[in-house]
């Protein structure tokens, strides 16, 4: 698929189907990836999502364990796999880490991030975790 045609195509032309509707939808999801948002077009995590995701993390960093109070700086929500990398806004691509965590792993996945202190002991438990949270 040709994210670039498709998108061009529907910027002039009514999408009149639930095909069609898809068929842009995936498009701009690829265009996405592949040239990433206009400055302050990226979508927002709403905070009601962010509360779901804080709870399912039981208001913990899933990378190191520290304990966060949501709507603080610390809080930030993470995404598991990147937008970067095709990841998207789904509550189970979404994790709560700190800021720390966060920064440290920026557009990387799990493998090919050494955690915020250089040192890749906790790869286990992050795994199990992550994949607990997910299911």
């Amino acid at each position: 698929m040709d994210c670039v045609k498709i998108v061009n195509y529907f910027k002039h032309r009514q999408i009149l189907s639930l095909d069609e509707m898809n068929l842009y939808n995936k498009a701009m999801h690829e265009y996405h990836i592949k040239f990433g948002y206009e400055k302050g077009k990226r979508p927002k995590i709403s905070k009601p999502k962010r509360k779901r995701v804080f709870e399912k993390c039981n208001g913990k960093c899933v990378y190191c364990g520290k304990q966060l109070t949501l709507g603080t700086f610390d809080a930030c929500i993470d995404h598991v796999i990147p937008i970067a990398k095709g990841g998207n806004n789904e509550d189970d691509n979404l994790v709560v880490a700190c800021r720390k965590c966060n920064s440290s792993k920026g557009t990387k996945l799990l493998s090919e991030w050494e955690g915020n202190d250089g040192k890749w002991e906790l790869r286990n438990n992050i795994k199990r975790a992550l994949q607990q949270l997910i299911m």
